[in-house]
């Protein structure tokens, strides 16, 4: 279904997801153009592309403003391209008995143990399937905050996310929303603080925790 999108400039247009992948490549080509045209500035001869661009003797402020219009443009519509990703893996989200959905690239995978189990195997085993990710988590405490930030993932929407998690994020280039904020995450059996949680308690950054994180893994009992 085509959704209405206006860039900064004023310009609207209509597109799906797959037409928001088309338009972003047009625009990365018409911006690679005019960095080419820019660099070749000195240069007397016209060249004709095959894709109908040409260059001509633009001033240089011309082709400064192109090329930031079109950097903008192509900023816009991959935060456009963003938020309907994540709606869809919201979507997957909530219609499984999924804990966490992550997409990387053009490869979408859905987890289903409770706590950190999950994203801490994907870390140790496949860390570069989280780079630049998106993830849509159910439950983010400052465990699972920790490991998000060591992956490098891009952006995480969580259903519930506990202050401490938000607190550890900040200053890290992660696009973090939730849909309702806590002090704390608690236990399966409501009786007590998440037992990962409770282990970040007082630590100072993710490299830390990563450490706790394994150490509880591999001795879950004590």
């Amino acid at each position: 279904m085509k959704q209405r999108f206006t860039f900064s400039t004023g310009e609207h247009i209509e597109a799906d997801l797959d037409g928001l992948y088309v338009l972003l490549e047009e625009k990365k080509q018409y911006l690679q153009n005019y960095y080419e045209v820019f660099v070749a500035l000195d240069d007397d001869d016209y060249i004709a592309r095959g894709n109908g661009f040409c260059d001509r003797k633009y001033s240089d402020d011309f082709i400064e403003g192109q090329i930031a219009k079109y950097t903008q443009q192509v900023s816009e519509i991959k935060r456009w391209i963003d938020d309907m990703e994540m709606g869809r893996l919201l979507q997957v989200l909530d219609s499984g008995q999924h804990s966490c959905v992550v997409k990387s690239h053009d490869e979408t995978r859905t987890f289903s143990r409770k706590g950190v189990a999950d994203l801490a195997e994907l870390y140790r085993t496949e860390p570069a399937f989280l780079k630049d990710a998106l993830v849509a988590d159910k439950v983010v405490g400052k465990g699972a905050a920790a490991i998000l930030i060591l992956g490098g993932v891009k952006r995480i929407h969580a259903r519930l996310i506990s202050k401490a998690a938000l607190e550890l994020l900040k200053g890290h280039p992660v696009q973090v929303d939730f849909d309702e904020k806590v002090h704390h995450i608690i236990n399966r059996t409501g009786t007590d603080w998440c037992p990962i949680e409770k282990r970040m308690k007082g630590v100072p950054n993710a490299e830390e925790c990563w450490v706790r994180i394994e150490d509880f893994l591999a001795h879950p009992g004590e």
